[in-house]
């Protein structure tokens, strides 16, 4: 196995704005959310934006983005901790091809 065949998870980066939108609107498609461009916008804006709540990782094969997973973490006062959640509908990974969840792979 070479580490062409392998997939790479990441924190999203400025650059990933073309791959990773079209992965979300896949995303939004598979769930029957509106089209709305402001709200891709909008979710970018805030995981590009460290002192928002909402962050991101992607997958790449190589210089190519094959899947994404949006978290948030929060404070829990009753342990005086903090957590990490993230929603299942988001932590799938999403085919801009297909629309529909499945595990990337680099062939």
């Amino acid at each position: 196995m070479s580490t062409n065949d392998l997939v790479f998870v990441r924190a999203v980066q400025a650059s990933d704005f073309i791959e990773w939108a079209g992965l979300y609107r896949g995303y939004r498609a598979f769930y029957a959310l509106s089209s709305d461009e402001g709200i891709v916008e909008r979710v970018w804006t805030g995981v590009n934006d460290g002192t928002h709540e909402v962050n991101a990782f992607v997958a790449s094969c190589g210089e190519r983005l094959v899947g994404l997973a949006h978290y948030r973490r929060f404070a829990r006062p009753s342990s005086g901790s903090v957590r990490i959640r993230s929603r299942r509908a988001t932590t799938h990974v999403w085919s801009a091809r297909s629309g529909m969840p499945h595990v990337p792979t680099c062939s």
